[in-house]
């Protein structure tokens, strides 16, 4: 059981735009979506560099993609 845990384990948090598996992957204001570390949006207004603001898988949050 143990080393199904280990084995189970995240990678240690990333900033935005890391590549990651899981929201525990990133940084806890970041969302894990298509693969990456994704800020999270109200808006397209709260994305920078004309990102878009996107539902994510998670129906309670909203992430920026690149357009």
């Amino acid at each position: 059981m143990l080393a199904a845990l280990t084995f189970g384990c995240t990678s240690a948090h990333q900033p935005v735009n890391a590549q990651c598996t899981f929201n525990g992957d990133c940084n806890d204001d970041l969302v894990c979506f298509a693969r990456y570390c994704r800020a999270q949006c109200q808006s397209d207004r709260d994305c920078s560099n004309m990102y878009r603001c996107v539902p994510s898988d998670d129906p309670n949050k909203r992430v920026c993609v690149p357009p």
